[in-house]
Parts: structure tokens; sequence; C-alpha cells
């Protein structure tokens, strides 16, 4: 039912990744024979930049506005979510640095990911984004994977939202979303 974007694919190439943001992207979902109604998968990214993750109040703060967003654009649907990083590899010959959204290990594990995929639960939602991001920096340098990519810094923390709702859902109306065309809309979290 949900698909397992890699948020590399969906975020802008390294745009904004050090502002607090939304990016949604809706994708309508062929219908078959026996459904009466069009359905839109969407996604949220919100990207929380390294100076929000390495301070607990503000990491805090901005986890109950990702909830109450939830809430409020959702009312009710299904919603998974995941939580990933942003950061930079620097390779240990050459101390050439790349930024890195996703994994760069061939065995996959993918060492960006701080979160597998849950159900969003308001009552759980904060807690659980909160200790998934405690010491970020520790645990990307810490993949045991054998690369000469190593991590260097983190530049962000992402939480990759997704549903799949019905063409006349609230949120297809409050952002603006189309039925039938892949829309793509930055704003900032509320």
């Amino acid at each position: 039912m949900f698909l397992n974007f890699c948020v590399s694919i969906i975020m802008n190439v390294h745009a904004g990744r050090h502002v607090l943001k939304v990016d949604c992207t809706s994708i309508t979902i062929e219908q078959s024979e026996n459904q009466d109604e069009e359905q839109l998968m969407i996604f949220y990214n919100v990207n929380i930049p390294e100076a929000i993750v390495n301070n607990n109040i503000e990491r805090r703060t901005v986890f109950e506005r990702v909830k109450n967003l939830l809430i409020n654009d959702f009312r009710g649907s299904n919603v998974v979510y995941q939580i990933c990083a942003s950061y930079y590899l620097k390779h240990i010959d050459t101390d050439e640095k790349i930024v890195w959204s996703g994994s760069f290990f061939a065995k996959n594990n993918n060492p960006s990911r701080l979160l597998n995929f849950q159900v969003f639960d308001s009552a759980q939602f904060v807690d659980i984004c909160f200790v998934a991001t405690e010491n970020v920096d520790e645990k990307l340098r810490n993949n045991n994977f054998d690369t000469k990519w190593q991590y260097d810094r983190l530049i962000s923390v992402i939480v990759n939202i997704q549903a799949q709702v019905l063409g006349n859902h609230y949120v297809v109306r409050k952002r603006n979303l189309r039925l039938n065309a892949r829309r793509h809309i930055t704003f900032p979290l509320p």
C-alpha cells in the first residue's frame, strides 16, 4: 500500500537542507476497475536542520509541530513515517566530501535511516521521534560498514511521511494538490 520512496529522490538535490521546511509531493495512484474514487499518495518530508536536532528543547518542540501538522492535514488517514538523515561523507584517502541522503552500501541496511517505518500514533509520535534522533552523530558514525567513505557531519534529519488518501481528502484541497498530475510544493512547518 505504501511506497518505500528514498527520501533523496523526493527532496530537491541539496536545496534548503539547512531550513526547517516541509516538502510535499503528491502522485495520483492508478485506479483499479473496482475503485470508485481516485486516490493520491502524499509524501511529506519534514527537513529538520542540524542546529535544531542538537538542541533537545527545540527538537521536541519541532516534533510537536510535526505531530500537529499530521493531525490537522491527514485527519485520521492511515499515515506512516520514518526518520532518515542527510549528512556529509568524507573519503578517508582523498578528503573529498559528498552529501548523502540514502544508502551508500550495496547490501543496503540504509545507514541514513534512524527509524524504520512506523504507523503514526499521535500519543507516542513525539517521544518515539525524540529518542530516535538522540545521538545522531554517533549512530551515523558507527554504521559498521566497511567503506572508505566515512561520516563527517550532520546536515539535517528528515521525517518522511506517507499517506494514501482519496482525491477529495482535506489535505488535497488544503495543499492545492491535483489529481492526474505529480505535484511538488514546499512550505514552512506550521
